[in-house]
Formats: structure tokens, C-alpha cells, sequence
């Protein structure tokens, strides 16, 4: 379902439209766009990883998580434990361990963090819009360490209320630098974080398309938040034999219904 129905029938359309070359999106259909691509590459990609899963246990064997709820991340830090978690560990044990990782003082550390990320966002292609995200979360990482004090003391003021502004601006600087990753070029990308952050007037308002998108990755995210603590076996396995047919029953009537074109995974191309 999260391949077909959602990434491919309720995302891809909005996010391709508002990142086709020729487009010049007003502030709403940017931010459309920003999240339809959030939602699209998270469900594809989770989708792949999911289908991966349900088959290794078919044959018996149990293959670890490759997303646990990202989009409710409470920090960069958390974000990459929880996003793409085969990468992130080969990321942390091929590239930050044997820089040093957090061995040789607090700037060899921050180093290693924006080489580590640098890296990784160059290995998903040979383009500068990639290093550029990759960078973006190197940033962030190294910021949130030098900041950790102070967050910690915060969240221990704040407590749940804490948690859920933390979990909302991780988010959204996720989907601003998620426009790095799908725009073409910096121009691209330039234009539409002004429009995001700087709009403009004589919005157009948005279409129907758009709006069912933004309202999906709205539930998607409270789906992540409501079950940021639960692995997939975990919630299988709390779900008795009747519920999880009707659950597969629902989901295959929707997967037939649903009027998407068919699109290559994602990360087929990295």
C-alpha cells in the first residue's frame, strides 16, 4: 500500500509536478510539493523495505527494520536512527568510526560529522544538489551536539510539549532540505525554499490533488508519532489474526482500486 497507494497515487503527482523543470510553483503548491515528496520517498522506500521484510519472513527468517516512524524524530540524531537504518549504520560504523568518531576532542568530532554526511549525501549521485543535503544534515548534526546541553535541559523544563516542538522542527528543516534531494538544480531549489519561506502574493490556491496530499502526510506523520516506540514486529504481533485479515483484506481492495500510474522505486536509481 505505501508504494502503490500512497507514494505513487497520492504523492507522486503533486511532488512531480511542482519539481518539473519548467514550473513555478506559489508558496502553497511549494509546500505541497516539499511535502508530497516527503511522504512519496518515505512510502516508497519503506514500501520496498517493508516488501522485503514480508517476504524474508515467509521463508522464515526476520529481517531488521529499515524505518522506525522518521517523520517523529526529535533531532537530526534521532532522525538518522530511525531513517534508513542499513545506510545510517554503514554510514556510523564504514565512515564516522574510522574518521575518529567522536574520539580526538569536540571539532575532530563536528568534522567528522560533515564528512560523514557530505559523503553520504554524494554517494546517492554526482551532483551538488546531493552534497548540499548531505551537508545540510552534517550541519545539523554537529549543531545539535554542540547544543545538547542546552536541549537536554529544555526537554527536561518542557517534557512532552518539549518532545512534540522538537519533534516539528526537525520535520520541517527534513522537508526543506528534502527539496535539496528532488530539485534538479540549486535554482530550483532556491526558488522554491523563497516561496516556502519568503512567499510572494497573488497566491493560486491549491488544487484538489494537493490537498489530499498534504492531508495524507498530515495523518502519515501523526501515524509515525503515535507509533514512534513500536517496532513493525511489535505491532504485528499485538494485532490478533482477525484483525490483521481484515487489515490485509482492506489493504489489497485499495491497492486494486487505486488509480496510480506504476513507478519505478525511488532508489532503483542510487
Amino acid at each position: 500500500m505505501e508504494k502503490i497507494l500512497l507514494a505513487d497515487s497520492v504523492f507522486a503527482p503533486v511532488a512531480d509536478a511542482v519539481f518539473a523543470a519548467a514550473a513555478k510553483p506559489d508558496s502553497a503548491m511549494a509546500w505541497a510539493g516539499a511535502l508530497a515528496f516527503s511522504g512519496q520517498i518515505f512510502c516508497d522506500f519503506a514500501g520496498y523495505s517493508t516488501a522485503a521484510i514480508g517476504t524474508a519472513a515467509l521463508f522464515g527468517f526476520w529481517l531488521p527494520d529499515n524505518f522506525r516512524s522518521p517523520y517523529a524524530a526529535t533531532g537530526f540524531s534521532d532522525f538518522w536512527r530511525r531513517w534508513h537504518i542499513s545506510l545510517s549504520s554503514w554510514l556510523r560504523d564504514y565512515l564516522y568510526i574510522p574518521l575518529g568518531g567522536n574520539r580526538g576532542g569536540r571539532l575532530f568530532t563536528l568534522r567528522n560529522l560533515l564528512l560523514t554526511m557530505l559523503l553520504g549525501g554524494l554517494w546517492h549521485g554526482a551532483a551538488w544538489t546531493f552534497v548540499a543535503w548531505g551537508g545540510f544534515h552534517g550541519l545539523m548534526l554537529a549543531l545539535e551536539r554542540l547544543a545538547q546541553p542546552l536541549i537536554t535541559r529544555i526537554s527536561a523544563l518542557l517534557g512532552g510539549v518539549g518532545r512534540l516542538i522538537g519533534g516539528l522542527l526537525t520535520l520541517l528543516a527534513v522537508v526543506l532540505a528534502w527539496v535539496w534531494f528532488r530539485a534538479t538544480d540549486f535554482s530550483q531549489a532556491a526558488h522554491l525554499h523563497q516561496q516556502m519561506l519568503w512567499p510572494e502574493a497573488g497566491e493560486l490556491g491549491l488544487s484538489v490533488e494537493a490537498k489530499l496530499a498534504i492531508l495524507v502526510f498530515a495523518l502519515l506523520w501523526l501515524a509515525h508519532w503515535l507509533s514512534r516506540n513500536l517496532a513493525l514486529r511489535q505491532w504485528l504481533q499485538a494485532r490478533s489474526a482477525l484483525s490483521l485479515g481484515l487489515i490485509w483484506s482492506l489493504l489489497i481492495i485499495l491497492i486494486v482500486w487505486s488509480p496510480g500510474t506504476s513507478r519505478a522505486f525511488i532508489y532503483f536509481q542510487f
